[in-house]
């Protein structure tokens, strides 16, 4: 039996009930009052809701010309899925799958046993679970489904798995539905409109970081890159970041999914195949999962992004899945985004034995350059696929002040020491909330008043308990670093295991729940700074200590083990301007500390502490670095050399430093050793020694020599091997003719050993970078153009590099590099 011809008298919610489905039910004893037809109904898609249709009835007598009905009972069972189609419109085999698994991913009510397709014109039913074509005319009274009731017994969750594949395959918008509501589900942890709820991420505080924006955009877009890291301190509004981009591309019709470290409980993949309702069980499960999303993409001709945020928050363990996913996910159709801590780095991007991940090997980064990410981001190479998140620019700034303080009702006076630190900016205008902003935001302060504004919004629980309840977590944390087991909280809080948790410590940000490496619950602090806060102010009470009573507590921690919380905790502590005598203090206990992570704390603590800047370098800070500068550990020795760079543009201080001959010869011999484990080249750790050591150069001198390359080119006969070659890497990176002129006339370059020539190879290479750089210029124009002007000027500085090259390139005939100076010679000759 067709559907009357309705293209003129147009279909309203009640034909179809009334004279449509009543017509297919009547038989089955339902009459057109103990049905319901609903426009709007909700599916379960994985382990999210999507909802079809409008939120209201419509009754109006409008035509749809496409519409997905669903009729129930009045006993709440499904009864059928009705696609209305538009006249026109043939009932293929899309509109036949998506009806289909409409039916079965129903969210309440259990499976609707039939799915009728009608234009007005045909007719088509059928069958749900078998997909077999029923009829064209009516649901027969004897089929099984009718005489069990319409229900059907199945099993139930791999029908909804079968029928979600179906559902995201049939179209890319399906699928784009689906990444919405994954989106939505996943971000919930992290996202909220409340401004006032503490949650990371809040729309209406946004500041859009443009250079950030652009940068991504590049590498998926253009470069298409299959991984991108983004990374930054702690802090930093990288989770914003991250969020606003996931919605962002989701608004311009790009597939994302989302994935916050924190939330996650198994690998990747095990994740993806979780909110796609994929069940697999056996051995093969990833490569089934790989298969199953690439398949659906391939079908809709579309790409995914996966982004991944916070990945330092994960476990080792799922940490290293991460990354195993991540390999096994690489195909031209899936790109991934993930974030992660400077901090982390080391531990995320490179294995056990030291080499590069698949994270990083894919964003172009190698075990030597890794380092840079946690100790000099500036040095990393631009080609890489990896950007940085640092603090609010000055343009960003001014947009954060003008809208945060709309949203709190925020005065800021003229006496405001405006900061870029968006954390601390936040928490500040929050806290001011009608008011005026404070002059200066000061953030132990700020952070303690900010948990106890979070600890009165917390659900049954009274400020005093959440004190103790943080306080007692950040105590076990430093017991057995973080993230603490549940089993182990519920012991320090008194709480047992029948008893509920305190909700009001998850719902006002306080505390996440967490998995550690062994999967197993447990709990960490929302935010890295306010269990920094805690430990330093409330635990560890470093506040309240005398300077004696910290120096004493620095004497017992180099004879213990020190959990990396603790040591984030003493960072934040003694980079806080007024805790500038508590740094000082350290000095005398330096080198007693035998954990490095302590030493290289106290050094970045020099670094971040702005009275450091303002005390006009005082002598204890050349005794630290003096110290650090002859350190066993190489990244402490990387640390002392970014501290002598820092303070270089003061010649008197850094003369104090630098003292006499002998003691200046030690403290660079000790900085080139790090080239045995950091190499002393551009794009890795060891790039900082070199920029420091041409920092004093051009700080000494305009010219070529200075007492930096005389003391590097006498370093270049060093007893060390490791020194040796060090010092000819830093002088050809430094002043490249001094050390072509070093090889010839100081070392006697023809009376060297073969062996011996092969340590001033990188030196040599180095030197050609640096005057390639120089004559042919990169990002401006080089000498060379200047000396095109000058015929006569040309052939004379073209003579003075002949002499020098010509005896190195002689040396070096059969190697390489002696034939790339060669090229680079020729490449500067005049016409003539």
């Amino acid at each position: 039996m067709n559907v009357p011809d309705r293209s003129a008298s147009l279909i309203s919610e009640d034909d179809i009930r009334t004279r449509v489905v009543a017509i297919w039910l009547f038989e089955h004893g339902f009459t057109a009052e103990s049905i319901s037809v609903e426009f709007s109904f909700e599916l379960r898609l994985g382990r999210n809701i999507y909802r079809v249709g409008e939120n209201k009835p419509v009754k109006s007598s409008v035509f749809r010309p496409r519409a997905d009905v669903l009729v129930r009972s009045c006993d709440g069972r499904n009864l059928l899925i009705v696609e209305v189609k538009a006249p026109d419109e043939i009932l293929d085999n899309d509109a036949k799958e998506q009806g289909i698994s409409y039916a079965r991913l129903l969210r309440n009510g259990g499976i609707a046993p039939f799915v009728v397709l009608t234009n007005g014109h045909n007719t088509k039913i059928y069958d749900s679970i078998s997909g077999e074509f029923v009829s064209d005319a009516q649901v027969p009274t004897n089929h099984p489904h009718v005489q069990n009731g319409f229900r059907v017994s199945v099993d139930d969750i791999e029908l909804r798995a079968e029928a979600l594949e179906t559902f995201v395959s049939i179209s890319s918008e399906n699928l784009l539905k689906f990444c919405r509501t994954q989106v939505d589900y996943r971000m919930r942890l992290l996202r909220s409109d409340d401004p006032f709820s503490g949650k990371k991420y809040i729309p209406t505080l946004y500041i859009e970081r443009e250079e950030v924006k652009e940068q991504l955009n590049q590498r998926l877009d253009k470069e298409k890159r299959q991984v991108v890291v983004l990374f930054g301190a702690p802090q930093v509004g990288k989770t914003n970041f991250v969020c606003h981009a996931v919605e962002e591309k989701l608004e311009q019709g790009i597939l994302c999914l989302f994935y916050p470290a924190i939330g996650m409980q198994g690998s990747l993949l095990e994740e993806i195949g979780e909110d796609f309702g994929w069940i697999v069980r056996d051995t093969s499960a990833p490569y089934q999962i790989v298969n199953k999303l690439t398949r659906i993409l391939r079908r809709t001709g579309q790409r995914l992004i996966i982004f991944i945020d916070g990945w330092n928050e994960a476990s080792q363990a799922l940490a290293q899945a991460i990354d195993n996913s991540s390999a096994r996910l690489s195909c031209d159709e899936i790109q991934i985004v993930i974030s992660l801590t400077n901090i982390a780095a080391r531990r995320l991007l490179l294995d056990k034995v030291g080499n590069p991940s698949y994270i990083a090997e894919s964003a172009s980064m190698s075990s030597a350059s890794v380092p840079l990410l946690e100790i000099s981001p500036e040095k990393i190479d631009t080609h890489s696929s990896v950007i940085e998140i640092k603090k609010y620019s000055p343009e960003e700034i001014k947009r954060a002040y003008d809208i945060y303080s709309e949203v709190y009702a925020v005065q800021i006076s003229d006496l405001h020491r405006q900061v870029n630190d968006p954390f601390l900016l936040r928490i500040g205008m929050e806290l001011s909330k009608g008011k005026y902003l404070p002059e200066t935001l000061d953030e132990p302060l700020l952070l303690g008043e900010s948990i106890s504004l979070k600890a009165s919004r917390a659900v049954d629980l009274e400020e005093e308990r959440v004190v103790s309840l943080l306080s007692e977590l950040a105590g076990a944390m430093l017991m057995d670093d973080t993230p603490v087991s549940q089993v182990i909280a519920r012991k320090k809080w008194v709480i047992p295991t029948t008893a509920e948790l305190p909700k009001g410590l998850f719902e006002a940000a306080l505390i996440a729940k967490v998995y550690s490496d062994k999967n197993i619950p447990c709990f960490d602090f929302y935010y890295g700074r306010e269990r920094d806060f805690v430990i330093a102010a409330w635990v560890r009470k470093w506040f309240q200590q005398s300077l004696d009573e910290f120096k004493t507590f620095l004497s017992l921690l180099a004879d213990s083990t020190c959990q990396s919380v603790e040591v984030d905790a003493l960072i934040w502590f003694l980079k806080q301007p007024q805790n500038y005598t508590y740094l000082e203090s350290t000095v005398q206990c330096f080198q007693l500390q035998k954990d490095p992570s302590v030493k290289r704390a106290i050094l970045l603590s020099v670094r971040s502490n702005p009275n450091c800047f303002t005390n006009n370098q005082p002598h204890w800070i050349k005794d630290i670095i003096e110290q650090a500068a002859k350190d066993s550990s190489m990244l402490v020795r990387v640390e002392a050399a970014k501290l002598v760079a820092e303070f270089a543009k003061d010649e008197d201080w850094l003369a104090s430093i630098l003292g006499g001959e002998e003691d200046l010869q030690d403290l660079v011999a000790s900085l080139l050793e790090v080239d045995e484990e950091y190499s002393l080249s551009p794009g890795n750790a060891g790039q900082i020694i070199l920029d420091s050591l041409r920092t004093l150069h051009w700080d000494a001198s305009s010219d070529e020599d200075s007492y930096i390359t005389d003391l590097l080119s006498h370093l270049m006969r060093h007893h060390s091997s490791t020194v040796r070659v060090g010092a000819s890497k830093a002088l050809g990176y430094i002043a490249p003719k001094v050390f072509l002129q070093s090889l010839i006339n100081e070392v006697g370059l023809y009376q060297l050993s073969n062996e011996a020539a092969q340590e001033y190879i990188d030196g040599l290479y180095l030197a050609l970078d640096t005057l390639d750089e120089i004559y042919h210029g990169s990002m401006c124009p080089g000498y060379l153009d200047n000396l095109l002007d000058s015929p006569e000027e040309h052939i004379s500085d073209y003579e003075a590099m002949r002499n020098i090259c010509m005896p190195v390139i002689n040396f070096y005939r059969k190697e390489k590099c002696g034939k790339s100076l060669l090229e680079f010679l020729n490449s500067i000759a005049p016409d003539q």
